[in-house]
């Protein structure tokens, strides 16, 4: 059986590219998600200016998905014409329907409650990449990262016992290379890290693209498909670190001045108050910016996936799609960072109980190195959530704003047929 993969490519609908057909052509089975042609949503028609309207017929590609109350399935209440007197009580239509659901999602925009049962329903649905390969993964991950840096941490316990005795003669040298080994160790853990987080993120949201489609992606089909896209998912990940980090910067050093220049006039004597407030203020100022464009660009990876576009193209498309819902995505993402940090507070409490445990009775080494493991465990368990959640949101943007729903319809009805 094969895995189909929802419309989500970003080439322009009909061109031969051997890629999924907009929704009015014969769907051979569905290859990616199609975006709409630039400046146009996707239920828009073109008619005949001559033409009769009430007989203009839907231009050929994108076809509009039917209006909120028009036909089953798609109707809601409605209301009488304005008239004098209090205005009469909404009816429900006749024949309402839920709209279809042929995954983990009903087909409309998604609310809060939505987007977390999704979330789940996608995990218990696909439990083996999910959770259990994304554990797996972090687990080795951390393992290794965790041998590196006990390894170097294992040079400053004599520092630490006695600093006098580790820093007399000709130490200094010595003291150099440890802290170069040090921040060495620190940049490839985090490298590793980094790019195993990456490569999961890119299978989940994947995965999570198939299940709004009630298909379960096998974990070999799922690196397959990620696989050619992992240097464009590298490098729009740096593009978007590089972003944040720079508006942080040039914010935050305009702040700066300021204090420079009072700390410069009083020849190196404490700072004015004022000062030292600009600076704080903005450093926030700073973390603030660095948070708009965190929310700005955070579908870039999801896009590089699923639309195969390029770093800076996906970079484009991200900063189009939360143009216009830059609140509501913030608000979002501000929640489910704080569900999954609590959770990782709680559990990273025994994970620090054990590892304190484990160095009381073997040794620092050993307890680092089943502390950084035990980490890794846990964040297999929670980068799942976050991927998900993520891929939802922009499925739901893509619903609110492109019409995306009618594609993802037949999408799956074409899958079913496949299978």
């Amino acid at each position: 059986m094969s895995t189909p993969t929802p419309p989500f490519n970003s080439e322009d609908p009909g061109t031969d590219s051997g890629q999924w057909a907009p929704p009015s052509s014969a769907p051979q089975g569905p290859d990616s998600w199609t975006a709409p042609e630039a400046g146009r949503r996707p239920d828009a028609q073109t008619t005949d200016p001559g033409a009769d309207p009430a007989q203009a017929a839907p231009a050929s590609g994108w076809e509009a998905a039917p209006p909120w109350n028009a036909g089953p399935g798609w109707s809601s209440p409605g209301w009488g014409d304005a008239g004098p007197g209090p205005a009469p009580a909404p009816q429900p239509a006749a024949g309402w329907m839920p709209p279809p659901q042929p995954g983990v999602i009903p087909l409309r925009p998604l609310s809060i409650g939505d987007l977390f049962e999704a979330t789940f329903r996608t995990i218990r649905a696909n439990p083996s990449v999910m959770f259990g390969f994304s554990v797996a993964v972090m687990a080795i991950a951390s393992l290794i990262t965790s041998v590196i840096e006990a390894s170097t941490a294992s040079q400053w316990i004599g520092l630490v016992d006695d600093p006098q005795a580790a820093l007399a003669g000709d130490d200094l040298t010595g003291l150099a290379g440890q802290i170069a080994g040090t921040l060495t160790s620190s940049a490839a853990s985090g490298i590793i890290t980094a790019l195993v987080t990456m490569v999961l993120s890119g299978m989940l949201a994947l995965t999570v693209s198939d299940a709004t489609l009630g298909a379960v992606t096998p974990l070999g089909a799922a690196w397959a498909r990620v696989r050619p896209r992992l240097l464009p998912l590298i490098g729009v990940t740096v593009l978007n670190g590089l972003i944040g980090v720079a508006a942080f910067g040039v914010v935050a050093g305009i702040f700066a001045i300021p204090f420079i220049a009072s700390l410069a006039g009083s020849g190196g004597a404490d700072p004015s108050v004022a000062g030292v407030l600009l600076l704080l203020l903005g450093l926030l100022a700073g973390a603030a910016a660095s948070l708009f464009f965190q929310v700005r660009l955070l579908f870039g990876p999801t896009i590089i996936v699923l639309e195969d576009l390029g770093p800076l193209q996906a970079i484009r498309r991200s900063w189009s799609l939360t143009s216009s819902s830059f609140w509501r995505i913030l608000g979002r993402m501000i929640l489910i960072a704080l569900l999954t940090a609590a959770a990782t507070f709680f559990v990273a409490g025994a994970v620090g109980l054990v590892g304190g445990l484990i160095t009381l009775l073997a040794s620092e080494f050993v307890g680092t190195i089943v502390t950084g493991f035990l980490s890794g465990v846990v964040s297999g368990f929670i980068i799942p959530i976050s991927a998900a959640f993520t891929t939802l949101m922009y499925v739901d943007e893509r619903i609110r704003q492109e019409n995306l729903a009618p594609a993802l319809a037949e999408a799956a009805q074409a899958s079913r047929a496949a299978r």
